[in-house]
């Protein structure tokens, strides 16, 4: 029971995210709707690289440093836990095309001691544990773990409502 409510919860969360595209009938007309995305993902790329694989010793200068002869950087952010840096990075172009030359261009090399590992943001890399549709922009989607068996869905609304809508 509890498993039906988590495919329910995680339905409502991902059309909250993406009304407008939820409106449309995806599974009806799934080849044609997302044919032509993917056909235009794959032409056009997307301005935002992830960076994996990076030296811990690695911060935003040396990243923006290495990646702003490629284009103008727009964001330049390495995700931090507990002070240390978490390996991976990610920087942002004003385009698409500038993107593409520098992950052309840098991926593989060598940036402070470690080969740096390149790849477009939203591109999940074969990863299929079925979690949320790959999108730019910010979610407003919260995971929400190890809850108890008999929490309920009612519960959780009352606990997150004072930070806006649920």
């Amino acid at each position: 029971m509890s498993a039906g409510k988590k495919a329910t919860k995680g339905k409502k969360k991902g059309s909250d995210s993406d009304s407008e595209e939820e409106k449309v009938p995806v599974r009806k007309a799934s080849g044609a709707k997302k044919a032509a995305p993917a056909q235009v993902e794959e032409e056009e790329g997307h301005p935002e690289l992830f960076v994996g694989n990076l030296s811990f010793d690695c911060d935003e200068d040396i990243l923006r440093e290495r990646f702003s002869h490629y284009g103008t950087l727009t964001k330049c952010k390495i995700p931090m836990r507990d002070g240390r840096s978490r390996g991976v990075g990610f920087v942002e172009f004003s385009s698409a095309s500038e993107a593409k030359a520098a992950l052309e261009a840098e991926n593989g090399n060598e940036l402070a001691g470690r080969n740096i590992k390149l790849s477009y943001s939203n591109d999940n890399g074969g990863d299929n544990r079925g979690t949320a549709p790959q999108v730019t922009g910010e979610s407003t989607t919260v995971f929400c773990g190890n809850l108890g068996f008999r929490t309920e869905v009612q519960t959780i609304k009352e606990f997150f409502s004072g930070c806006g809508n649920v």
